[in-house]
Formats: C-alpha cells, sequence, structure tokens
C-alpha cells in the first residue's frame, strides 16, 4: 500500500498537525486482506503519531475519493 501511495503522511499544517493523505483510488481490495489493512493502519498512525510535537494531539486525514470506483471498497475490510 505504501508503494502504492494510498495512504501517506503529508506534511504538517500551520499548527504542526500531521497530515495523513489517503487516496482511495490507489487501493485494491482483492490484495489486501483484514489483517494486513488492520497492520497498515495502525503502522501508519503510529508512525504519524512518532512525528508529533510533545503539545500536539491531533492529526488530520484527507480521504482523496478522486477516481475512486466501487471496486476500490470492499465490505469485509469495513
Amino acid at each position: 500500500m505504501i508503494e502504492k501511495n494510498f495512504c501517506i503522511p503529508h506534511g504538517f499544517d500551520k499548527d504542526g498537525r500531521p497530515i495523513v493523505w489517503i487516496r482511495f483510488a490507489n487501493f485494491t481490495p482483492e490484495n489486501m486482506n483484514k489483517l494486513i489493512a488492520t497492520h497498515f493502519l495502525i503502522y501508519i498512525l503510529d508512525h504519524v503519531c512518532s512525528l508529533m510535537k510533545p503539545n500536539v494531539d491531533q492529526m488530520i486525514m484527507i480521504y482523496d475519493m478522486e477516481n475512486a470506483w466501487y471496486s476500490n471498497f470492499s465490505s469485509e475490510l469495513a
């Protein structure tokens, strides 16, 4: 999922909150199972939290739905 730029840290806003960019068009659920998806999400969130300054306790998640289709979603992973 990292190679496909599905979910990537994308810098910080003016208040120092990390930005996570999620591009659903780059997600292919047929190559994924629930365990791998869960581990990847935990990895990304842990990584982003480690980048936060001590006084920051929020992050921004941007869900980019451009060019996303029903094939990019899976009810099994929900």
